[in-house]
């Protein structure tokens, strides 16, 4: 099962667990280092 503690540990990034808008289901979003506007890398 994904979770956000696997997440972390696997990718090294914070995550969130929202609700998909449009089926309903849990959706694991990571929270990347550049979440910040603007388009830069």
């Amino acid at each position: 099962m994904l979770t956000v503690d696997l997440v972390a540990d696997v990718f090294g990034l914070p995550a969130q667990v929202v609700q998909d808008p449009v089926s309903g289901t849990p959706l694991v979003l990571p929270i990347g280092r550049h979440h910040a506007g603007g388009g830069q890398r």
